[in-house]
């Protein structure tokens, strides 16, 4: 942890003191944790801070040919499709940013366009080999899923495909075998992802495919 965020860390524990012995602990997006409201309140706000002090920190020049992607990116209208299951419509808030390191950060937060309920989460990482157009996308999701991506960046467009699919031992089946992604940039305001998926039961197709405007 950077010396910055742990001094931060260290000072919002003192001025949280009638909380008791204060431990940073993350939460569910269903809120399961079972942590005080007002402890994860506190959590939140600190982490928060310490991420936007970060982000101010100079680009770092492994990450130059991924500078396209940086920002927040937002759509109503992503369709999703898979012979197991009737075809959906879904939204989804996307964010990449920098906070110094050679690498990028990545978010994804979607959800159901009708009932407004959270559905699926992703966060990890983008790096890039430098001086190559080698780049690794490495997620975690909030269903019990990690997965290593590989593959390159030419121009404005990434293709990926997963080098390593792991999951829990009671996540639901049938299980996911192989994902393939394509991000491209359409302008400097728009963004198209399409998402690939192979299960133990189903041939790699397409699955997701949405189309973002740039919000920041």
């Amino acid at each position: 942890m950077p010396k910055g965020v742990r001094r931060f860390l260290t000072s919002a524990r003192k001025r949280h003191r009638h909380y008791g012995k204060l431990k940073l602990r993350a939460t569910s997006s269903t809120g399961e944790s079972g942590s005080d409201p007002a402890l994860t309140a506190t959590c939140k706000a600190v982490l928060g801070t310490a991420v936007q002090i970060l982000q101010g920190k100079p680009v770092n020049e492994a990450i130059k040919p991924l500078l396209w992607l940086l920002g927040k990116w937002e759509s109503s209208e992503g369709n999703g499709s898979f012979p197991s299951i009737s075809p959906f419509k879904y939204g989804e808030r996307i964010e990449f940013y920098s906070l110094g390191q050679p690498m990028v950060n990545y978010s994804s937060f979607t959800w159901h366009l009708e009932k407004k309920n959270p559905m699926h989460l992703e966060s990890g990482f983008l790096r890039i080999n430098p001086g190559t157009q080698q780049v690794a996308f490495m997620l975690a999701h909030n269903f019990g899923l990690t997965t290593v991506e590989e593959g390159e960046v030419v121009d404005h467009k990434i293709t990926l495909t997963s080098k390593s699919v792991s999951r829990m031992s009671w996540a639901k089946g049938p299980s996911v075998t192989k994902i393939s992604r394509n991000f491209s940039l359409i302008d400097d305001n728009t963004l198209e992802q399409v998402v690939f998926m192979e299960t133990a039961n189903t041939p790699l197709c397409e699955h997701l495919k949405i189309v973002y405007n740039r919000v920041s």
